[in-house]
């Protein structure tokens, strides 16, 4: 009985009672956790497996949208806009219209769900998508992404990686990369990583492919 706090009983829908089409199921769900509305009828609610601890609910809601998005995505770096569609079955319905992007900042924020950061880093949730965005995975993926579309990694100094290109690595998305690959060949960053940058075929002297012998032959 996980109801989405803005779920309507569709009109004309015979699946449905005709008495219940139209009523706004998900306020009188809300109502009735508040303790505002049928109060004197617990005892038989519970009977039939409703749950008045609509913490918990609202936690295995946001936990559930979470896993689905990672499962859809590949991680949990939820753009802050990000709402769940309405009448999506791809996404267990307690989660429609769910705005996960502002639950997500408010998560990594400490303004909600304190108390399951266990469970949530249990399930692959990071509470430092910084590093994943600007660090150097994304770094990684972006270069391996641009020498798969373009053969090398001589990537132009003003490139930057393009946002909402489903092509693309969300966490890569507004990278300035071109100006990442100037760093890494002026040894201003990920100068530990040399090796690894150089096992995926990364050249720290391009100048010897765009000037070179090879060019030349």
């Amino acid at each position: 009985m996980l109801v989405p706090q803005r779920f309507v009983v569709p009109v004309n829908d015979i699946i449905w009672p005709k008495e219940t089409w139209g009523m706004k199921l998900g306020t009188v769900v809300s109502n009735i956790r508040a303790g505002t509305s049928y109060v004197a009828k617990r005892e038989d609610l519970e009977s039939i497996g409703f749950d008045f601890n609509s913490q918990q609910i609202g936690y295995e809601a946001i936990r559930a949208a979470l896993m689905k998005y990672k499962d859809l995505k590949g991680d949990m770096l939820v753009p802050h806009n990000f709402v769940v569609a309405s009448d999506n079955i791809i996404w267990p319905k307690e989660t429609w219209g769910m705005k996960l992007g502002r639950d997500v900042i408010n998560i990594r924020a400490g303004n909600s769900w304190k108390d399951k950061r266990e469970d949530l880093e249990s399930i692959g949730f990071d509470f430092n998508p910084q590093k994943l965005r600007y660090g150097y995975e994304a770094t990684k993926a972006a270069l391996l992404k641009y020498k798969d579309l373009k053969g090398d990694m001589l990537v132009p100094t003003k490139f930057v990686v393009a946002s909402d290109n489903i092509i693309w690595p969300e966490e890569t998305w507004g990278k300035k990369l071109g100006r990442d690959v100037i760093n890494i060949r002026g040894g201003h960053s990920w100068k530990d990583k040399r090796e690894d940058l150089e096992s995926i075929g990364f050249d720290f002297n391009p100048q010897t492919l765009r000037y070179g012998y090879k060019a030349t032959k």
